[in-house]
């Protein structure tokens, strides 16, 4: 036990998990991840969640979620969302309910889901946008403001002839770019038909809103997206065509939902995506895509394979372009202590 709330016992168990291979974006290349499992016991049950930080935090910040949780202070976005996860994963098993019907008793059983791409050398984004498209995935996501703008256009000129021109090309700039720089390169890049840039600049609505209304590519919005107020803001500035929302990022499923509802109301889509978390984080972001009244676009959730493990012995999987929820009530997973155990962190 590392932590006492109102009637719970929880517990905490980092995790290191290496990437498969170097995981590249404008602002580092990932080798490791570092996370974050929590469980939660009460006389009801016992539900767990992921409440892991962004991967470009690292251990220190695992560090610093399991100092919060044991003496009481502030709880960063990612860890409240995992205790969230936690809370609805024990009263759908007490229940016998799944975490999105709980959310939304009309939810979907399945969600459509884009490959991520991890490497930025031509002949690999080429090999595996090529793979992508024999899997059945309809969508391909790959990294940009990596390197020259002509290493851009090189890369996604590999995956466009390497998927063809049926499969979306994502691209994600992570806030590489200045004002000035995604207005060149967009323009370069929209002859490759781009679905969406996303986060081409920094996260200031009128940044976004003058490229936005300077380029013929629609904007996504990811590190903007930072909860209902900051989406609030964005909308007002007409900065975003597209919402990415990272439950983890904005602290749970409730913040998650209503910024879903802004969009929608603003007639706007989204987009669920994980921090390239274990099956545990991404099945949560699973169950809060399915729960949405809106399908969202192709979400970002197929990212299991570019970690070399993970925490539970049948791990989420793509099919055909799309994500099944689990079978069974609460996340429908459950952690297998042997990998628990093998991936430690401790």
């Amino acid at each position: 036990m590392i932590a006492a709330f109102p009637g719970e016992i929880v517990d905490a168990f980092p995790y290191r998990l290496p990437f498969r291979s170097p995981f590249a974006t404008s602002r580092v290349t990932h080798t490791v991840r570092n996370g974050l499992i929590v469980r939660i016991r009460t006389s009801d049950g016992v539900g767990v969640g992921e409440a892991s930080p962004p991967p470009s935090l690292g251990v220190r910040a695992v560090l610093d979620a399991i100092a919060a949780l044991r003496d009481g202070g502030a709880l960063p976005p990612w860890v409240r969302f995992g205790l969230d996860t936690a809370r609805l994963d024990l009263q759908g098993r007490a229940t016998g309910r799944t975490i999105a019907t709980l959310l939304d008793p009309r939810a979907r059983s399945v969600v459509r889901v884009n490959a991520t791409i991890g490497s930025t050398e031509p002949r690999i984004v080429a090999e595996d946008g090529a793979r992508a498209r024999a899997a059945g995935f309809l969508t391909v996501k790959v990294k940009v403001a990596v390197g020259s703008l002509a290493d851009d256009v090189c890369r996604v000129t590999a995956l466009r002839e390497a998927v063809g021109p049926s499969v979306g090309i994502r691209i994600d700039a992570n806030q590489g770019w200045t004002a000035d720089e995604a207005i060149a390169a967009l323009r370069q890049l929209v002859a490759f038909d781009i679905e969406y840039v996303e986060q081409p600049t920094t996260a200031e609505p009128a940044t976004l809103a003058r490229v936005r209304a300077n380029v013929g590519v629609r904007i996504a919005v990811d590190e903007a997206v930072t909860g209902p107020d900051a989406v609030r803001d964005l909308i007002a500035a007409c900065a975003a065509d597209i919402f990415v929302i990272k439950p983890a990022r904005v602290g749970g499923f409730a913040p998650a939902r209503e910024i879903a509802a802004l969009a929608g109301s603003a007639g706007l889509a989204v987009v669920i995506t994980s921090t390239i978390d274990t099956s545990i984080g991404v099945c949560a972001a699973l169950h809060l895509a399915a729960s949405l009244e809106v399908s969202p676009l192709a979400c970002g959730l197929a990212t299991g394979p570019l970690l070399s493990g993970d925490l539970v012995r049948a791990p989420l999987v793509a099919r055909g372009g799309v994500m099944a929820l689990p079978e069974g009530p609460g996340l429908g997973l459950s952690l297998d202590d042997d990998l628990l155990g093998r991936w430690s962190a401790t």
